[in-house]
């Protein structure tokens, strides 16, 4: 009969543990026919060659020697003499449940399509007094409830390759796992991004148990995350567009203290006193029941020796960790630049010399201004972007607008962008007529055209002026589709991005958008942009007329209006 799955065990001077494995391998309630055990050994210094010569089985085994070429290389060895049609990789200290081949192989058979499964590893009884053990199964034990109970939340990001199985065909065709990645860490989680990639899911089997002999120590906890935080780089250096989706782009998120924390250790010349301190705390509390001190402090290592590690290995590479860390963007979104009439408006109406000022001090404080096409690669892919950036909008698109902000922008090299109302060009802002004091010309598709610079862009802010959370599809088509093949047409050029008309929309909007061939949509919600956001609900600050200089720097610095802000935090409180 023909083997249906080789289970492949890539070992390194692990020879204590081999035949604990190799026994719950062969006391598998999936038939013994229906399965093989092939074990690499990746040129081991202790015995384990002698362990294997001397087991003897009538069972399918095979025993693989190669010189020590590291982990990635050992698994794709045992692929390439592999005879089943699926896989299973187990790493060499993983001792299988009775029932873990059988699982494996029922989830392939009933789940229809592209897909890999992922089994449960959880720590064995004999080590679950280890600190780190027990820190890690707690960790790990609520992700597993989480794939559990929210299937559709598996992705690449919860694959580990000591219990996961895939196709043959379908592994060699990917190009099996990358040898290099193989030496340092996330050969596994390279490999199921190019899976996912290529069209591929996951499953999670909780059923399919192995469970694990052996867990690393602190210094091996630590020096792991420091590979990992290596492997990240190399991984974006291979798959720019994944960076967000990795802790490479996550830098950000987590508790504040954390993050103040972390920021302060990554800017010291030499941090290790304060590491030892933590670390000391650490040893204190290991034998006393305070995991709700001591886990915090540990993922804080951890996460600290993962940053240290993007670090070294950006430098290294003649690169810096400011292209992986500052992620937030400020959108700075202003109406109307010039004097206001009518008091119902005013606040949206920007003298120019205000808006000038703020143009220089901008210029004088290091920020870089970025086109909308350069933050959309930056977000989708990783692009690099200059220090402090920062990307300028104008909505409406009025004439007056377009005569005080052009000279700004070209004395200042500032790049900018103009969402204009493509029913309305040459007209004026009617969808104030009730503010009949506020009324304005907007520019036309002639003095648009008059504008050469290629820093200067102009996208599309609907057809007329509508709140598009108020109406129905074929009204929705007009405003956001057909606006910009208008523009378009008078333009020449492509129009990709669309700004929300008073900021209002609704998920059927933001369908249409999507569907227009838009590549981003914005809104006027406070905040800072990150790649993680949803690109049709991009944030940006609005800029006012009465917006003192501490307002326009906590608006730049952090996308946050002060008055706004401490005035929910009153009405919180009341």
């Amino acid at each position: 009969m023909p083997i249906k799955i080789s289970v492949i065990i890539p070992t390194y001077n692990r020879s204590q543990f081999l035949k604990k494995i190799l026994n719950s391998l062969l006391g598998q309630t999936q038939e013994k026919c229906d399965y093989e055990i092939i074990v690499v050994d990746d040129g081991s210094t202790d015995d384990t060659s002698l362990i294997l010569n001397t087991i003897k089985t009538s069972y399918n085994f095979k025993f693989v020697r190669q010189k020590n070429a590291g982990l990635s290389a050992a698994r794709n060895h045992g692929a390439t003499q592999a005879q089943g049609e699926i896989l299973l990789f187990l790493d060499d200290d993983i001792v299988a449940s009775s029932e873990l081949i059988k699982e494996h192989l029922l989830s392939h058979t009933l789940e229809k399509g592209k897909k890999a499964v992922i089994g449960y590893i959880r720590s064995d009884e004999s080590i679950l007094k280890e600190p780190m053990a027990s820190f890690f199964e707690y960790s790990f034990k609520r992700e597993y409830e989480r794939m559990a109970t929210h299937h559709e939340t598996v992705s690449a990001n919860d694959v580990r390759g000591g219990n996961f199985s895939i196709r043959k065909n379908i592994f060699l065709e990917l190009g099996m796992f990358d040898d290099e990645l193989g030496r340092i860490a996330n050969e596994d989680g390279e490999f199921a991004y190019r899976f996912e990639k290529a069209g591929g899911r996951f499953i999670f089997n909780p059923k399919a148990i192995g469970y694990h002999l052996y867990q690393k120590g602190f210094k091996e906890s630590i020096a792991k995350a420091h590979c990992q935080g290596r492997a990240a780089v190399l991984m974006r250096k291979k798959h720019p567009e994944s960076i967000w989706k990795y802790d490479l782009g996550k830098y950000h998120k987590g508790p504040f203290l954390k993050r103040i924390l972390r920021e302060f250790l990554l800017r010291l010349d030499d941090s290790s006193f304060l590491l030892k301190v933590i670390l000391e705390l650490i040893n204190l509390t290991i034998h006393l029941p305070l995991s709700f001190f001591r886990f915090p402090l540990l993922r804080f290592i951890l996460d600290y020796s993962f940053w240290i590690g993007v670090k070294n290995e950006a430098e290294k590479n003649g690169d810096n960790l400011l292209r992986y860390k500052n992620n937030m963007i400020p959108i700075l979104a202003y109406h109307r630049i010039g004097e206001g009439r009518g008091l119902d408006l005013k606040e949206y109406s920007i003298p120019g010399e205000s808006f000038r000022k703020q143009m220089l001090y901008l210029k004088q404080s290091g920020f870089n201004s970025i086109s909308l096409n350069k933050l959309i690669e930056f977000l989708k892919n990783g692009e690099p972007l200059p220090a402090k950036p920062v990307a300028i909008t104008f909505d409406d698109g009025f004439k007056e607008t377009l005569e005080n902000t052009l000279p700004v922008l070209a004395k200042y090299r500032i790049e900018a962008t103009f969402f204009i109302v493509a029913e309305k060009a040459g007209k004026r802002n009617d969808w104030d007529e009730k503010y009949k004091d506020s009324l304005y010309p907007l520019a036309s598709f002639d003095n648009i055209r008059m504008v050469k610079e290629e820093t200067i862009q102009f996208e599309s802010h609907s057809l007329t002026h509508k709140k598009l959370n108020r109406l129905s599809e074929k009204e929705l088509f007009r405003e956001i589709t057909l606006s910009k093949q208008i523009i378009e047409k008078e333009l020449g050029k492509e129009v990709r991005f669309f700004s929300y008309p008073y900021g209002k929309y609704d998920e059927e909007a933001k369908r249409v958008a999507k569907e227009a061939g838009y590549l981003a949509a914005f809104s006027v919600k406070q905040g800072m942009v990150k790649p993680q956001d949803d690109f049709f609900e991009l944030k940006r600050v609005e800029i006012f007329r009465s917006d003192g200089f501490l307002e326009f720097l906590s608006k730049v610095k952090t996308g946050v209006c002060i008055k706004k802000y401490f005035k929910n935090l009153l009405l919180k409180r009341t």
